[in-house]
């Protein structure tokens, strides 16, 4: 088994969420794959293996899916400027309202920032539609968007694509320009 830097043995628990959610899309095109060879095969023993492995995805389907229960918190409505303030030590000029959950916040931040190193710079602003966390930081110009749209093959991004993944799962945002990585939450619109 490949080790790897320690830097990169205490990845949080979402960003395994995020993977497992990754993997677990992969596995359901390999049990397609498996089953359109055991209707092709003859072979006895080509059959059990495949049966095999087809009973080890499905295992870890499950394993998958209680993850995901065990994670799954319900999101709050919480003012903007609040939630900034409180739990991230962030100052914000934000005042609506955003539906989110507290503990995934203070991921994103935590793993944006540390991943910006010590020259991060992270400040809260309102838009039209929102409120905006920019991170600021040169190590986010060699970063595209790109490179984050599916599962990375670098393991030092693999915390920032779970980063984005949750944001989007929060109804947030999340994008890269030049040296800054932009997330914005929208505000919720009161139903009239």
């Amino acid at each position: 088994m490949k080790n790897y830097p320690e830097d990169f043995s205490n990845i949080n628990i979402l960003t395994f969420a995020e993977l497992l959610g990754a993997i677990d899309h992969k596995v359901r095109g390999i049990q397609q794959l498996i089953i359109a060879l055991r209707e092709l095969s003859d072979d006895k023993s080509l059959i059990d293996s495949l049966n095999q492995m087809m009973k080890g995805l499905q295992e870890l389907q499950v394993m998958y899916n209680k993850f995901l229960i065990l994670r799954r918190i319900e999101e709050e409505k919480v003012k903007a400027s609040e939630a900034f303030m409180n739990k991230l030590n962030l100052s914000s000029t934000c005042n609506g309202d955003i539906r989110i959950d507290m503990d995934k916040l203070k991921f994103i931040h935590d793993t944006i920032r540390d991943f910006g190193g010590e020259n991060c710079e992270i400040n809260a602003h309102p838009s039209e539609n929102g409120c905006i966390i920019r991170f600021s930081s040169p190590v986010f110009s060699e970063i595209t968007d790109d490179k984050l749209r599916f599962v990375p093959e670098e393991i030092n991004l693999l915390p920032l694509f779970a980063a984005r993944k949750i944001t989007e799962k929060m109804d947030g945002t999340f994008y890269i320009t030049g040296n800054d990585i932009i997330i914005e939450f929208p505000y919720i619109r009161e139903q009239i």
